[in-house]
This record gives C-alpha cells, structure tokens and sequence, in this order.
C-alpha cells in the first residue's frame, strides 16, 4: 500500500495513526455535544413544524 501512494511505511502509518486520532476526536465531540442536545432538546417533527407555520 505504501509503494501505491508513494510513502514510507513510516510516513503511511504516521498518516494512518494521524487520521485515526482525528476521528475519535471528532466521535468524542459528537458524542459530547449529543449529550447536551439531549439534556435541552427543543427540536420539532417536521409535522409540528408544518402546523406551526400553517402550513397543513
């Protein structure tokens, strides 16, 4: 795999390892801001919506 996208083993794994930590970083802050969504969630069916704007 290295050879295909012109890397050293040790520039595709610090590559690999790289964008690993970056998506449990994001996962993290996901998951983080869907707890406090949850806590004070105001959302509304797009049903509720409708009828709110007099649409139905």
């Amino acid at each position: 795999m290295a050879d295909l996208k012109g890397l050293t083993i040790s520039e595709l794994a610090s590559t690999m390892i790289l964008g690993t930590l970056e998506k449990q970083m994001d996962l993290a802050i996901y998951n983080e801001a869907m707890k406090e969504h949850q806590k004070f969630d105001e959302s509304v069916s797009h049903d509720e919506m409708k009828k709110e704007l007099g649409l139905c």
